[in-house]
């Protein structure tokens, strides 16, 4: 998108396509007896043996206890407070995105996960250098749009960068592993 704020400038838009470095992957783990595990094939009296088990057979296939934190309070949290139901709440968080095959193949009644998060991590090279990219992108935009109306641009004015911030996860793109870093600079016409 090019446009003119006046007849000195012109703004335009730049994104680049990349791939972000996964600081680690995350998933939330349910816990729970539910009426449908006290009649599964493995009977479970208590939320303990529940744990136990699932602990059990996680560990017996390469997942440490390590990597789960329990948040009772979450669970209460995110059931609104309102469950006739034991249960508790697990993070899951790991760097190695083949530990959620192994978590997922090894569920049990009364354990589900939700969707795989990421926490990615973007330090001051990549900045910089997806910085650099996106403004040669932008200014070969502004260019092409200034030589439509017989002018030239000059120097940048003004810069709006809307990279991502990463200080919290977002979902895992099962279908693309790119991001995009975007910018909107706005150039001096000739």
């Amino acid at each position: 998108m090019a446009q003119t704020n006046n007849q000195n400038t012109i703004k335009v838009s730049a994104n680049i396509a990349y791939t972000p470095k996964i600081e680690y992957y995350t998933t939330m783990v349910t816990l729970e007896l539910t009426p449908s595990t006290y009649n599964a094939i493995q009977e479970f009296d208590n939320l303990d043996e529940l744990k136990d088990y699932f602990f059990k057979k996680i560990t017996e296939k390469g997942l440490s206890k390590d990597q789960f934190t329990e948040s009772e309070l979450d669970y209460y949290a995110k059931t609104g407070g309102y469950n006739q139901y034991k249960g508790t709440l697990y993070e899951f968080k790991t760097t190695d995105l083949n530990d959620f095959k192994i978590l997922y193949k090894n569920t049990v009644m009364g354990v589900r996960s939700d969707y795989i998060s990421t926490q990615p991590d973007m330090d001051d090279k990549m900045y910089q250098e997806l910085t650099k990219q996106a403004l040669e992108v932008a200014r070969e935009k502004a260019s092409l749009a200034a030589k439509n109306i017989n002018r030239t641009i000059g120097k940048v004015v003004s810069l709006d960068i809307s990279a991502y911030e990463d200080a919290y996860p977002r979902s895992y793109n099962y279908y693309s592993k790119k991001e995009s870093f975007g910018l909107t600079a706005t150039f001096e016409l000739k």
